[in-house]
Formats: structure tokens, sequence, C-alpha cells
């Protein structure tokens, strides 16, 4: 081990690097030469970098902000992102997809001044377009439909089946 002063720069040298509190009984960082950086609070690892990054144990909560308005956390089974000060948690990019675990299907695409895009098992199942929306599949409703207001005109374009059904009695032959 080296170690080296000059003026107010203290260098420590070797292959690992232990900074420890004062009575010596518990590690506050170690650096590992050709390896990783561990922070410790308490004595209990809380970050440590690797060649692909930077890892925190499971429960580990990523904060940001002032008072850690945004934070980020694995607990095991599920992640979560969570914004909980006076603003909103905002997403941006020309594209904002979600995909399922695998990243092999989309979920969820939103377009920048274009459609939302609904999927199911990968195939597209709805639509936001200009003029409203468009469903590729069938539509069940569990309840009532309806209007907000009365639809004087509309055009409604069907490939396939219209059927009106309640309980196995048909309101159009």
């Amino acid at each position: 081990t080296i170690v080296e002063t000059q003026g107010n720069n203290l260098s420590l040298a070797g292959n690992r690097v232990n900074l420890l509190n004062q009575s010596r009984t518990e590690v506050l960082v170690q650096a590992i030469s050709n390896g990783g950086v561990e922070l410790y609070h308490n004595n209990v690892k809380r970050i440590e970098t690797d060649g692909t990054g930077v890892l925190m144990p499971t429960n580990s909560k990523l904060r940001l902000g002032n008072s850690g308005e945004i934070s980020i956390v694995h607990d095991g089974i599920n992640s979560i992102i969570k914004e909980s000060g006076s603003g909103a948690l905002i997403l941006q990019g020309n594209f904002v997809d979600i995909n399922t675990a695998d990243g092999l299907s989309l979920k969820a695409r939103f377009e920048d001044n274009g459609s939302a895009r609904l999927y199911y098992a990968g195939s597209e199942r709805l639509t936001t377009t200009s003029a409203g929306i468009t469903i590729g599949g069938s539509i069940t409703a569990v309840g009532a439909i309806a209007a907000a207001t009365f639809v004087t005109a509309a055009t409604i374009q069907l490939t396939g089946e219209l059927d009106f059904t309640s309980a196995g009695n048909k309101f159009v032959d």
C-alpha cells in the first residue's frame, strides 16, 4: 500500500483499497483494482459498479430530487417508478413503447403527433386516428353502450357481421 500526500491531495494505491470508519469497524468504500467500487452504509453494501453499470440490492431505492420526489425500486417481484412530488411523471420521445418482458412484442405505442396503439399478443387491436379510433378485432361490451348525444348521421364500416343480441334475443334480423 502506498499513501502519498501532495498539498491537499491524498492518493492511495493498492489492489484493494478500503476506506474505513475511524474505529476501523465499518467499511465505507471499497475499490478493487480492475474491478468495481462498492459503497456501504452502516456496514451494508448499498451500491456497486461492475463492467455493465451500477447495481443496487433488491428493495434499495434510487431517489432523485431534493426530497426524493422520484424513486425507482425493485421489490423482488415488481419494478416501480414513482413520482411523489407536485408535478407529473413525464415520458418523452418520438415513439414511447411499452413492450412485453422479453422485449419481443409491443403492448402499446404512443407516436409523436400521431396515434396511440394498443396491442394484444403482438397484434394491433385499437388505434387512435385523426377521425376517431380504429379497432382490429371484435368488440365485446359488458353492460350498456350509450352515446352522450343523439346520433343523426354516422358511418359504420363493417367487415363481418353486426349482431345485436340480448340473452339470445335478436333485436335486428
